[in-house]
């Protein structure tokens, strides 16, 4: 029997609707997870970027033997970084769950983890110097809430 278009599997027939889903079913598969690889790429990258910067101002901090000059060296490591970094991060943290592999979001929480956690112990290392250091606090304050900003993509 030859398809024809008043015949019982002409196109737009009720008969080929459920053929033509799976086809769009397929390929709305395929594009996702293509789409989820290059942002797992991208969030593992940003993630890497992130941890970078953060030990970078913490170890300015604790090597520096002045510590208010440590603190403003870290606060233009990380003002440097903001301009490429904020952007990227403000896009990890729009990103949805199907977007990225369990890996990857494992790997974005875990980095914000650590990166938030080496902050706190650098904050109560200096803990002695800024009770006694109100500018030292003030400056310790703008370096911890900016680089809060940028970890949450503000």
């Amino acid at each position: 029997m030859r398809a024809t278009a008043t015949g019982p599997f002409r196109l737009g027939s009720p008969d080929m609707a459920p053929r033509t889903l799976s086809l769009y079913t397929i390929l709305f598969a395929i594009v996702l997870a293509l789409g989820a690889c290059k942002k797992d790429d991208f969030a593992n990258e940003t993630m890497a970027q992130l941890a970078k910067v953060t030990d970078d101002i913490v170890a300015k901090v604790k090597e520096s033997e002045d510590k208010k000059a440590g603190v403003a060296e870290a606060q233009k490591i990380l003002d440097a970084a903001k301009g490429d970094l904020g952007p990227k991060m403000k896009e990890i943290m729009e990103l949805r769950g199907f977007q990225l592999s369990e890996e990857a979001q494992g790997n974005v929480a875990k980095v914000m983890v650590d990166v938030t956690t080496k902050m706190a112990s650098m904050e109560i290392d200096l803990m002695t110097e800024t009770m006694s250091d109100k500018d030292l606090e003030t400056a310790v304050e703008k370096l911890s809430n900016d680089h809060e900003k940028l970890v949450m993509g503000e």
